[in-house]
């Protein structure tokens, strides 16, 4: 963190200096997507090496960086010692990168969410549009759809309240921001997660040639979207019923639906 080049977690506050979790988190991730792309490469040498390495990451991990009076990762360490920078933006890349184990786990969820899914640290510690993605993925990940569907409402929701048209670059989800970006692709993650995660349309192929279709109401009565694509427009509707929600999907001829549930 205080070397030559920058690093960047997020535009919240996080403590990199000396030793940061955050970027050892990313370390052992692409450590495991390397593997599996040599798996794919049939590279079973390399595969091999990745995974060893990954696993020697997550042991040193938990060991240097867990805080066991905040039952949580610290920022990172310097001085000799663990950071007393507590944030959200290290916590969630644990469980982005799946880094902390399954109980520390579940311990992450209650600490940073209360029971309904809302995020319990204050606004002006927590992380921006660009790192919610990641939130949310966990969100997903971990079977809390309805958890991630609130926070899409009520943060991404504030937005709007507050007069946005397009999507900001920083939120600290109480104010409208100053000298930023008001129009920022990489706040855009409730548009991915909708269409996937809650439309449930999944591309499969290239193209759109072949998609899984999952739709999840995630507690709500109904949802009701199009997705485009370069073969045309697919159309969802779903709303509950008893017992088993009721669905439909129209789509182009040329798409293939892989699985539908």
């Amino acid at each position: 963190g205080n070397g030559k080049y920058r690093l960047f977690l997020d535009h919240s506050p996080v403590d990199k200096e000396g030793v940061v979790f955050g970027l050892n988190a990313w370390y052992f991730k692409v450590l495991n997507s390397a593997a599996f792309l040599a798996d794919e490469a049939s590279d079973q040498e390399f595969a091999g090496k990745c995974r060893k390495r990954s696993k020697e990451i997550r042991k040193l991990v938990n060991c240097l960086f867990w805080n066991p009076k905040e039952q949580c990762f610290a920022d990172c360490r310097n001085d000799g010692g663990l950071s007393h920078s507590i944030t959200q933006v290290t916590n969630i890349l644990a469980l982005y990168s799946e880094i902390a184990s399954p109980v520390r786990s579940r311990l992450l969820l209650k600490k940073f969410f209360d029971s309904r899914g809302k995020e319990l640290f204050r606004p002006e510690l927590m992380e921006n549009p660009y790192f919610k993605y990641y939130t949310l993925k966990v969100l997903f990940s971990l079977g809390k759809p309805d958890w991630a569907v609130s926070l899409i409402k009520e943060y991404w929701g504030k937005m709007l309240e507050l007069g946005a048209t397009t999507w900001w670059e920083v939120f600290d989800g109480l104010s409208t921001p100053e000298h930023s970006s008001l129009c920022h692709a990489w706040s855009g993650a409730p548009g991915i997660f909708l269409a996937t995660e809650i439309l449930g349309v999944t591309p499969e192929k290239p193209g759109f040639a072949e998609i899984s279709f999952r739709p999840n109401l995630a507690g709500m009565a109904w949802i009701s979207g199009t997705i485009p694509t370069p073969l045309g427009d697919i159309e969802v509707n779903c709303r509950s019923g008893r017992g088993k929600p009721e669905h439909t999907i129209n789509l182009p001829e040329k798409i293939k639906v892989r699985q539908e549930v």
